[in-house]
C-alpha cells in the first residue's frame, strides 16, 4: 500500500477536523508518529490528549518552517496556497491530503468519484442506489460526510462512490476509473485564490486523460469546453446526450431505465442529477438498471437535508431549508423551481469573492411575481449586484437587511403573502463563528417551527 511508504518518514498532520480526525486514526492504527499543526492549537491539544495521551505534538503552522518534517497531510479545510505550504513545497516537503494517499492505495479498485460545484452529493447518492439495484455491495464516501481514510478499517466493497470536493481533488496524483462532473461556476475563490485555479483543481479529478471515462453534464457549458480533451467522455442532460430524459423517462443509449416519475425530489438540477448518476454509472459498470428493479429505490430516496429540504407550512406559506447552497450558481437553481411563485429569498453568509452579477440577473427574469431578498450580515456585494440590476432593468425587488437569521425569518413571514414561499438559500458558506452550515439549517428550522407557536 502507498501508505506503507510513510513508514519511518516525520509527518505532520496539518488541520484537526473531521477528515484530520480520521486520518490521525489510521496513522496511529499503523503505528506512525506525526504530528498535528493547527490555528486553534490550544483547543485542538486538548482533543488531542483526550485521544492519544502525551505522545502526540500539536504546533502552529508558524513552527512548520522551524520543525524538520518529510510529509505533511493537508485536511480538506486547509487551503493548499497558504505561504506556509507554499514555503514547505518550495523546501522538498512533500505536501499531500487523506484524499491523495487513499485513492493512490485504493487506484486499482472500481470507484465512481463524483465532483462539480452543484450537486455533487445528490448524484453520488442516486448513483450508490442504482450501482445497489444492480446488486453490488457499495461504500458511499468522502465529501458527503464519510472520510475515505475510514475505508481502510472496513472490509473490501465491490464499488466505492466517492464525493470530491474541489479541496480534495486538489493535489491528486491519480484519477479513479470513472468519474462524473456535474457543473462548473465560480466557487471557493478565497482558497484556491482564482476561478481558473478553483477549475484547474476541481478538474485534477480526470487528470489521467487518457484512461478516466468521464460522465460530464452536457447543459453546463464551462464544463463541456474544459473537459473536451478527455478521451473517455460522455455527456448528459440534452436530448442529444447519450444520457437524458424526456417528461417520462430518463434514456441510456436509447433504452428507457428510469422512469421520472419516481424521482420525489423537485427542480430540473436534481433531474440533471438523477442522469449524472446514470450516466457515472453507465462509464464504470457499463450496464444501466432495470426500471423496475431501480425504480423503487429512487422512489425511495427524498434527498439529503438542507438541500430544498420543505420544513414547514405556516399561515399559508412554505418554508424551505436550501442551507448547503453555499454560491450563487445554487441559489440560481434553487429559484428554477419556484419559479413564478412569491418568493422571499434570505441570503447572506460569508464573502468568498465569487461574482453575484450572473446570480442578480436571474433573479430578475426567473421570478415574475412578488419578491423579496432578505440579506444576512456580510452580504453588501450581494445587494450591491442586485441594485445594480434592477437598476439597469427597472425591476422592483425589495431589499431587507437583517442581523440575524432568526430576525431573517421573522421578517420573511411578515412581507411573504400567502400561497408564496420563504427560501433560505444562502449562496454563501457560513460564517466560520457560526459553525457550519448544519448549525444554521437548524436555527432556520427552529425559528420556522417558533412561527407555529404564534
Amino acid at each position: 500500500m502507498m501508505l506503507d511508504r510513510l513508514a519511518k518518514r516525520r509527518i505532520a498532520l496539518f488541520g484537526f477536523g473531521l477528515e484530520g480526525k480520521s486520518m490521525a486514526k489510521v496513522l496511529h492504527e499503523s503505528a506512525f508518529p506525526f504530528t498535528v499543526i493547527d490555528d486553534h492549537r490550544i483547543a485542538t491539544l486538548e482533543q488531542v490528549k483526550r485521544v492519544y495521551g502525551k505522545n502526540v505534538e500539536v504546533l502552529m503552522p508558524k513552527q512548520i518552517s522551524r520543525a524538520l518534517f518529510d510529509v505533511i497531510i493537508v485536511s480538506p479545510g486547509i487551503s493548499w496556497y497558504r505561504p506556509e505550504l507554499v514555503q514547505a513545497r518550495e523546501a522538498g516537503i512533500e505536501v499531500t491530503s487523506p484524499a491523495a494517499l487513499w485513492l493512490e492505495d485504493y487506484h486499482d479498485r472500481k470507484i465512481l468519484g463524483i465532483t462539480g460545484t452543484k450537486g455533487k452529493s445528490t448524484t453520488a447518492s442516486l448513483a450508490a442506489v442504482i450501482l445497489r439495484s444492480l446488486g453490488y455491495t457499495v461504500a458511499l464516501g468522502g465529501n458527503i460526510g464519510v472520510p475515505v481514510t475510514n475505508f481502510y478499517r472496513e472490509p473490501d466493497h465491490d464499488i466505492y462512490v466517492i464525493e470530491f470536493s474541489s479541496h480534495q481533488t486538489t493535489g491528486l496524483l491519480n484519477s479513479p476509473e470513472a468519474a462524473v462532473l456535474t457543473s462548473l461556476a465560480p466557487d471557493h475563490l478565497t482558497w484556491h485564490g482564482s476561478v481558473e485555479q478553483y477549475y484547474a483543481d476541481k478538474l485534477n479529478l480526470f487528470r489521467d486523460s487518457s484512461a478516466v471515462r468521464a460522465a460530464v453534464n452536457g447543459m453546463n457549458a464551462e464544463a463541456v469546453a474544459r473537459t473536451s480533451h478527455l478521451e473517455n467522455r460522455i455527456l448528459y442532460g440534452r436530448p442529444s446526450d447519450p444520457v437524458h430524459a424526456d417528461d417520462q423517462y430518463g434514456y441510456v443509449d436509447g433504452e428507457q431505465v428510469v422512469r421520472i416519475r419516481d424521482l420525489h425530489l423537485p427542480g430540473m438540477h436534481n433531474r440533471l442529477n438523477l442522469l449524472g448518476a446514470l450516466a457515472g454509472v453507465h462509464q464504470l459498470v457499463g450496464k444501466a438498471p432495470e426500471m423496475n428493479d431501480v425504480g423503487p429505490k429512487i422512489s425511495a430516496f427524498h434527498g439529503l437535508p438542507s438541500r430544498l429540504s420543505r420544513i414547514a407550512s405556516v399561515g399559508g406559506i412554505e418554508y424551505f431549508d436550501d442551507a448547503l447552497a453555499s454560491n450563487a450558481f445554487a441559489v440560481s437553481a434553487a429559484l428554477d423551481v419556484f419559479h413564478g411563485k412569491p418568493l422571499t429569498l434570505i441570503m447572506g453568509g460569508e464573502d468568498r469573492g465569487i461574482p453575484y452579477e450572473i446570480f442578480a440577473q436571474s433573479l430578475r427574469k426567473r421570478l415574475q411575481r412578488a419578491t423579496n431578498v432578505v440579506l444576512l450580515p456580510g452580504s453588501e456585494r450581494i445587494a450591491a449586484a442586485i441594485r445594480a440590476e434592477l437598476e439597469a432593468s427597472k425591476s422592483f425587488i425589495k431589499l431587507i437587511t437583517v442581523a440575524s437569521l432568526q430576525d431573517a425569518v421573522l421578517e420573511a413571514a411578515l412581507v411573504t403573502p400567502k400561497g408564496g414561499v420563504v427560501l433560505f438559500s444562502p449562496g454563501a458558506p457560513t460564517p466560520k463563528a457560526e459553525g457550519s452550515y448544519k448549525e444554521r439549517s437548524e436555527i432556520f428550522q427552529k425559528a420556522v417551527l417558533s412561527l407555529q407557536k404564534h
